[in-house]
């Protein structure tokens, strides 16, 4: 990935809000829509199968990348990550503002997944989920890789 600008936990929390606020269709998870809503450009990685950006954020990296699932699916997955074991965003700082749009969150009760995920429904039958990797499902407190995808309603 491309070097991209340094940007505060504050700063990444607030682009995963707004891509939950704006990623309603599938048209909206492409690559150079994906961008404006972040603000910053992102460049077509060395194989030509992502585009995205690696930056720092306090003592870490983050990485943000956006990709085809696959060559048959419909939609793009967004993914912000977080790396040192001292870059985090604040789980509730993430919880709060997606609580208060609208969205439901999901904790599994059992298991190894360490994945907590929130999901609403949006346009076109449509659900967009955000899941966010935790450090203790029980007791989160940080988050270190947020994915956003968009998927059919099960309606």
């Amino acid at each position: 990935m491309k070097a991209g600008p340094a940007f505060s936990a504050s700063a990444l929390a607030d682009q995963i809000h707004t891509l939950a606020r704006t990623l309603r269709t599938y048209a909206d998870a492409e690559p150079d829509r994906v961008q404006n809503a972040l603000g910053v450009a992102l460049p077509d990685d060395a194989d030509g199968r992502r585009r995205g950006i690696r930056g720092t954020t306090g003592n870490g990296t983050y990485t943000w990348a956006v990709w085809k699932r696959s060559t048959s699916s419909a939609g793009n997955s967004v993914q912000l990550s977080l790396e040192q074991t001292d870059a985090c965003l604040g789980f509730d700082a993430l919880k709060a503002p997606l609580l208060a749009e609208g969205f439901e969150m999901y904790v599994p009760t059992f298991g190894d997944d360490d994945r907590i995920t929130f999901y609403k429904p949006v346009e076109s039958s449509l659900t967009l989920y955000v899941a966010v990797s935790v450090d203790r499902r029980d007791a989160p407190s940080c988050a270190r890789t947020v994915m956003l995808e968009l998927e059919p309603s099960d309606d």
